[in-house]
């Protein structure tokens, strides 16, 4: 996911970065690939968002927008 604009913490990949490297399924000979493009996904979209949401459009209540989710911190909007 990209994300730029005021208020975002630029310049860096938030999270772990799982790399590029091809991984074969256990007990197989072909590759896994979890994600688009291969990447493996670490944070769900609605984390992400949330805290755009909370932090730069100043809607506090995620639950009206994601029922019974509970955001985890990304640290993308400072």
């Amino acid at each position: 996911m990209l994300a730029m604009g005021h208020g975002i913490n630029g310049g860096k990949v938030h999270g772990k970065w799982p790399g590029l490297a091809e991984e074969a399924a256990p007990g197989s000979n072909t590759l896994n690939i979890a994600g688009p493009s291969g990447l493996k996904v670490l944070f769900d979209y609605r984390s992400v968002l949330s805290e755009v949401l909370t932090n730069i459009l100043g809607h506090r209540d995620i639950s009206r927008v994601f029922p019974n989710f509970h955001p985890e911190p990304v640290g993308l909007v400072g």
